[in-house]
């Protein structure tokens, strides 16, 4: 009997998520694959000078999602979010200590630390091989890790699972780390524990009407939250040094090269609004 399994591949690295197919298993089995530090110059994201025949092949058989954004341009704390679903609160969570500081030791409680646990209360035997911030028991532990240079906040995301209305294909929503954890529970049919600030992606998985999604990626760093909409990356800075407004428009600038802000103050106002809904206070704590 085949049972179905979930493959789940994300840069943060990359980040990949499989699944095999039964009608309605009793538990999916799930493969997530995280490289770190592989910025989405494959094959499979439109790269003809680097060959990248595995992860094109699984690309060819999922979906590529080619707007996915890290939450922290860091390492540890792009893992942080992704294993919990959570923006961060406080600077701690911004820093490559967040696993370590935040998670590690401390007593269980009625929320899971990461989806691992969740997964693990819910009858899962998990395995981690290599760096991925969590051990095979699904806790989470010491680990040294120093702090890197900074990264870009695009990552690579390629998604396989059963229930796919069409493989091979893209989807050019904004979509964020932070949507793995509510996407796992959802494609396992497991409720999900607590609120996290992600969204389940399954809809855009199934191929459901994508017309209402919304969901805009924020980002965290140096006294910075970025807010990464379809055409505009709006950023606002809390500290003295100018600029304390960056807005850059994707449509003509994806390079970032010309702050718009004093162009565009109408567009910077709208943005703004949305900017908000995503400001934890990490910076007033």
């Amino acid at each position: 009997m085949m049972r179905q399994a979930i493959i789940l591949g994300a840069c943060l690295g990359l980040q990949i998520l499989v699944s095999c197919h039964q009608a309605r298993p009793e538990k999916p089995n799930v493969l997530f694959i995280a490289v770190d530090d592989l910025r989405p110059e494959l094959g499979c994201y439109g790269n003809d000078l680097i060959k990248t025949p595995s992860l094109d092949r699984l690309a060819s058989e999922g979906c590529v999602f080619t707007h996915h954004f890290v939450a922290v341009p860091t390492c540890g704390a792009s893992r942080y979010g992704l294993l919990t679903g959570l923006r961060p609160r406080n600077r701690i969570e911004i820093t490559n200590e967040a696993l370590r500081r935040v998670l590690s030791g401390k007593p269980e409680t009625e929320s899971p630390e990461t989806f691992i646990h969740h997964l693990r209360r819910n009858g899962y035997f998990t395995v981690g091989i290599g760096k991925i911030g969590h051990y095979p028991d699904g806790l989470l532990y010491g680990y040294e890790d120093a702090p890197g240079t900074e990264r870009a906040l695009k990552s690579a995301l390629i998604v396989k699972t059963p229930g796919m209305r069409d493989r091979g294909y893209a989807r050019d929503q904004i979509v964020s780390t932070l949507d793995i954890y509510p996407t796992l529970m959802d494609l396992c049919g497991l409720e999900m524990p607590h609120k996290t600030d992600g969204h389940s992606l399954s809809g855009l998985l199934m191929g459901k009407d994508d017309r209402e999604w919304e969901n805009p990626a924020y980002s965290y760093f140096r006294s910075g939250i970025s807010i990464r909409t379809e055409q505009y990356r709006l950023t606002k800075y809390f500290r003295t040094e100018e600029p304390k407004i960056e807005l850059y428009d994707h449509t003509s600038d994806p390079f970032e090269n010309h702050n718009v802000a004093g162009e565009f103050p109408e567009v910077v106002a709208r943005l703004m609004i949305k900017l908000e809904m995503g400001n934890t206070g990490l910076y007033t704590k």
